[in-house]
């Protein structure tokens, strides 16, 4: 796209970018830090929680199997490991880190 000058020059025509930008000074998001990864097996239906937190006492949080059993000997199932998922990071940052979120 351009946009003609009174003297007739074709110059680019300001607007946004792909970034959401000007073509002069693009948007990006602000950096940051990864401190956790949640794996999610879909195919075995468990999952795990990994802390990446520098002096982080307890990195690892489960995995939750379909296949676990629960405080009275059923199978946790699909919505065992869905409430793991749901609910883990924030447990995770409460228990061990003294965050509330």
């Amino acid at each position: 796209m351009t946009s003609t000058a009174a003297a007739g020059a074709s110059t680019p025509a300001a607007g946004p970018n792909v970034c959401g930008g000007t073509r002069d000074a693009p948007s990006r998001p602000a950096a940051q830090r990864v401190v956790g990864v949640l794996f999610v097996d879909l195919d075995g239906l468990r999952a795990r929680y990994q802390c990446l937190r520098p002096g982080c006492p307890h990195r690892r949080e489960g995995p939750a199997a379909s296949t676990d059993l629960d405080e009275n000997g059923e199978r946790i199932g699909v919505g065992g490991v869905k409430a793991f998922i749901d609910g883990i990071k924030t447990q995770h940052l409460s228990q061990h880190h003294g965050e509330n979120r």
